[in-house]
C-alpha cells in the first residue's frame, strides 16, 4: 500500500513537471482581427522566447479572388522591423513564423490594398516558443 501511494505521488509529480515545462517553454496570446483601411497596427504584446507564430483563420468573402494582405512584425526597443510575410490569403488558414525575432514587446502591423474590404477573423493567436516554428500556411 505504501509503495502505492508513493507511485501515485511520483506521477503527480512528474505531470506537474511537465505541465510547468511546458508552460515556461511557450506563452500564448489571444485575440481577434478586423480591420477595412489599408493599414491596421496590433497592439504591444510580451514575448518571452525569440521565436514567434502568427496562427489565424482569416475571412474577407467581398475581396476579389487572388486578393492578399501583409503583416510585419516590430519591436518596441527599437522600432525595427523583424520583417514582412506578404501575399497573404484574405479568406482561409494563415500560420506564419519570424524565428530569431528575439523575446520583448512586439506588434504586428498589417496592410492590404485600399479597396475597402474588411478583413477579419474571430481568433488569432500568437505565440512564442524557445524552439523555432518550421511550419507556415496562407
Amino acid at each position: 500500500m505504501k509503495r502505492r501511494i508513493i507511485v501515485v505521488i511520483l506521477a503527480i509529480l512528474m505531470m506537474a513537471t511537465t505541465v510547468i515545462t511546458l508552460t515556461a517553454s511557450a506563452n500564448n496570446h489571444y485575440s481577434t482581427l478586423s480591420f477595412s483601411s489599408e493599414s491596421y497596427e496590433g497592439v504591444w504584446r510580451s514575448y518571452t522566447h525569440s521565436n514567434i507564430q502568427w496562427f489565424a483563420t482569416v475571412s474577407s468573402p467581398s475581396s476579389p479572388t487572388g486578393a492578399t494582405f501583409n503583416i510585419t512584425l516590430f519591436r518596441r526597443e527599437d522600432g525595427s522591423s523583424v520583417g514582412t510575410r506578404n501575399g497573404l490569403t484574405r479568406n482561409g488558414v494563415v500560420m506564419q513564423n519570424w524565428n530569431g525575432a528575439g523575446s520583448g514587446e512586439r506588434r504586428f502591423y498589417y496592410t492590404k490594398s485600399n479597396d475597402g474590404r474588411i478583413i477579419s477573423s474571430p481568433s488569432v493567436v500568437t505565440s512564442s516558443s524557445s524552439t523555432p516554428y518550421s511550419h507556415t500556411m496562407g
